[in-house]
């Protein structure tokens, strides 16, 4: 909402309080002077220097295998999505923290994110891949692939049955917690 992008940066390591493997994500605000943070020196970049950092909760789980920004909640905000392929043996989790006018400061656990979709059985591998679409112009004035003015999402499946399966969520996400996999797919 502020004009400014954002930078996005992964470790799949993660931390010792959750787990080798679980994977981070450290989110660092853009604004008129770029890649400065409060109060933090910032050269060279460190992970201290970032506004944000959102850890994964599974050990092994791989959160930030893939990260997205998109307005997939509709309120004009970019929301942040994470992929955490590994996740509960393998069955796979996406994470998304919506976007608000107010920034996201400190630690966070990705699982007090806003909407956690998970795969249905172990080794789905949900997440493998994510592509966040932006809404463009539609027919009729409408905007996004379902006639909305929201992102949507296609979150690729690497072990479901049939192998490399594709999900499409379509955006205007509202705060929840659901296994995809029972659904058809794409």
């Amino acid at each position: 909402g502020d004009g400014f992008d954002e930078l996005a940066v992964t470790t799949l390591a993660g931390d010792d309080d959750v787990g080798f493997g679980s994977g981070a994500v450290h989110l660092l605000y853009g604004d008129e002077e770029k890649l400065s943070a409060d109060g933090a020196d910032c050269d060279p970049l460190t992970v201290a220097c970032f506004d944000a950092n959102f850890t994964g909760d599974s050990s092994y789980g791989m959160a930030g295998e893939a990260v997205e920004m998109g307005d997939v909640s509709g309120d004009g905000y970019d929301d942040l999505v994470v992929t955490s392929p590994r996740h509960g043996k393998s069955r796979g989790m996406i994470y998304v923290m919506f976007g608000a006018k107010s920034r996201y400061k400190g630690e966070w656990s990705l699982w007090t994110a806003h909407v956690r979709l998970r795969g249905n059985a172990e080794g789905d591998g949900l997440g493998q891949t994510i592509d966040v679409i932006p809404p463009g112009e539609g027919t009729g004035g409408h905007h996004g692939l379902n006639g909305d003015d929201s992102a949507d999402m296609w979150i690729g499946a690497s072990g479901q049955t049939p192998s490399e399966t594709a999900y499409l969520v379509y955006g205007r996400l509202t705060p929840m917690s659901t296994t995809i996999g029972t659904q058809a797919a794409v």
